[in-house]
């Protein structure tokens, strides 16, 4: 019984530095100032004592059959758990989601692609790994005294109880204040009784003010009805998509070959225009499918090609498909590109720069073989940018400029000029190599029937709104989805376009315009016809693990948890009600195409 106690006590004396890195993730909190405390504090100390309480039920057994080896047992599993919690905060703070089997799939999968650690941060969490076996050991040394622990384990249960029931009246309530709390503490999980408490009259439902939750409804119907062309095509359309172009970036300055072809003759300038995500897969996805991230899933699970691709197909277009980054994770070989090959991927080489040089140099390759009697699809993708990497000579790199990038070393007191001004140098690596590639195509005379499609995937952000956001895939703020987007059309004119466009609107507009497509837009698309100037109040955007409405001056967020958020754009918390229209409008376009 000594033995068990001792367990105990030393689970309990390790919510103290959990407690502490906990605390930490106040720091993410908009709404601390607004709302009690004392749910806070009741919530962490509930869960995670509850949590405790458990880890000590399966010590138990191993304790007492191996009583000399018990130290030996606990003090490295708490000393693991006190290091993925410290992770988890250090993966929170930059990318806002926390460690879970998703994430280390995505780490493990695209290694340096999303998530990516320096040696530094490596070395840094052996030691942060070290220093928690010490602590622990200590613990348990000191758990052999004798102290009544029966309060502590009482209190933590009524913590539990009432921050859980807390909750749930809150969230039944459509107390945002509260409820939004709790949303970035690791693993936990409230509880909701909305339909229980409206039913017995103890609170008012608020459908209004739910998560943008959509369930699958039966199979995958996509398209609604066949595509066909109705023309022969004759144009060549080319993709060149640069990850993690911010919008803002494109600039005489930073990318003077791109800038100075968006004012060539024939091209076209969208100045309001976001990525469907702000993420990779979101983002590709939502510009070949023109249809929301929620439906990526059940895309790769089908691998169902896209209808504008089944379109290249089918008329017999030659394929150039160039991937700086493998094109297998997220699988856009098996979605996206389905049926298509060869396709081409640089994922072997080791630096970034040389992946996208060789992408080009092989797609000119591409133009210099193919069968000039047919028609051409092209995609380049380039890398470099996402991961500011450039050659070692290239100049003059933007000054104050940032040698090594060590993302452990970002806060919110961290400068962003020398961070941002390597970013800026690889982008300007970047587009020397479209320069180069545009005056190919001019060379050989194809701009004349080339569609050419120069955007990104989503943006970048360096802490644009003092919040501790750097990079991308954890907001929906302009420096995260709002991208670049030129198009070169023979024959459509020239100039800038100021209304808001979307990712969604090309699966539309080269369907009909390149092939004559007749099809309602809503049979196989969410978007419109990228000519169409009519007002858009509310975009559908989305990531890895949540999305959100986004409109000209606020947003509304969703999150796993099933909890939903109003900000301004530069993501300030908001009083405002989620607007029901829009989150009708956004239910039906995340249900359309299930059966």
């Amino acid at each position: 019984m000594s033995l068990m106690s001792r367990v105990g006590r030393f689970w309990l004396m390790a919510l103290l530095p959990v407690a502490v890195l906990l605390w930490q993730f106040t720091a993410f909190m908009p709404h601390l100032t607004t709302a009690p405390l004392s749910y806070l504090l009741l919530a962490m100390l509930g869960w995670y004592g509850i949590i405790a309480g458990f880890c000590a039920l399966l010590s138990w057994p191993l304790a007492l059959l191996l009583r000399g080896f018990s130290g030996w047992l606990l003090v490295p599993a708490a000393a693991v758990v006190g290091l993925l919690l410290w992770v988890d905060l250090e993966v929170f703070e930059q990318y806002r989601f926390h460690l879970s089997p998703f994430v280390f799939q995505l780490f493990l999968s695209q290694p340096g692609e999303v998530i990516e650690f320096s040696w530094l941060t490596w070395l840094i969490s052996i030691g942060a790994l070290l220093l928690s076996l010490l602590l622990f050991t200590g613990f348990w040394r000191i758990s052999s005294k004798q102290w009544r622990q029966w309060p502590v384990w009482a209190a933590i249960l009524m913590a539990f109880l009432s921050s859980q029931i807390w909750h749930a009246v809150a969230d039944a309530r459509g107390m945002n204040h509260i409820t939004i709390l709790t949303r970035n503490l690791p693993i936990y999980q409230p509880v909701t009784a909305k339909r229980f408490m409206a039913k017995h009259g103890w609170a008012t439902a608020h459908p209004e003010s739910d998560a943008l939750n959509v369930h699958e409804k039966g199979a995958l119907h996509y398209p609604l009805s066949p595509v066909t062309a109705t023309v022969t095509p004759k144009l060549n359309v080319l993709y060149v998509l640069i990850d993690t172009w911010r919008a803002d970036e494109l600039n005489s300055t930073v990318s003077p070959n791109i800038t100075a072809f968006a004012t060539s003759p024939d091209t076209k300038r969208y100045l309001d225009h976001f990525s469907g995500g702000n993420s990779t897969q979101a983002g590709i996805f939502s510009l070949f499918y023109s249809l929301p991230a929620t439906y990526w899933g059940s895309f790769d699970d089908s691998q169902q090609s896209p209808v504008l691709m089944d379109l290249f197909k089918n008329a017999g277009y030659q394929f150039g498909i160039y991937g700086s980054a493998t094109l297998r994770s997220p699988a856009f070989d098996k979605t996206v590109f389905s049926g298509i090959r060869p396709i081409h991927s640089e994922a072997g080489e080791e630096r970034r720069w040389k992946r996208d040089r060789n992408a080009v140099d092989q797609f000119e390759s591409f133009l210099n073989d193919r069968d000039k009697q047919k028609p051409f699809f092209g995609f380049l993708f380039f890398d470099t940018v996402h991961a500011y990497d450039f050659p070692d000579d290239f100049e003059p790199k933007f000054q104050p400029y940032w040698d090594r990038v060590d993302h452990i070393k970002l806060n919110n007191d961290f400068d962003p000029a020398p961070y941002r001004n390597r970013y800026r140098t690889a982008m300007r690596y970047a587009d020397s190599l479209v320069g180069k590639l545009l005056a190919n195509l001019k060379q050989q005379g194809l701009l004349d029937n080339t569609v050419i499609i120069i955007s990104a995937d989503h943006g970048e952000e360096f802490n644009d709104h003092h919040k501790n956001y750097w990079g991308h895939g954890s907001n929906y703020s302009d420096a995260q989805v709002k991208v670049p987007l030129v198009i070169h059309w023979p024959g459509q004119g020239q100039g800038e376009v100021d209304y808001r466009t979307s990712h969604f609107d090309l699966v539309p507009t080269l369907a009909q315009g390149v092939f004559g497509a007749k099809a309602p837009l809503a049979n196989y698309s969410v978007g419109k016809l990228l000519s169409d100037s009519s007002p858009r109040p509310w975009l559908l955007v989305g990531s890895y693990y949540n999305y959100a409405l986004k409109s000209p001056k606020e947003l509304v967020v969703t999150y796993p948890t099933g909890q939903t958020e109003v900000m301004d754009n530069n993501l300030n918390p908001s009083s405002s009600q989620p607007p029901a229209s829009a989150i009708k409008d956004a239910l039906g376009m995340m249900g359309h195409f299930y059966r």
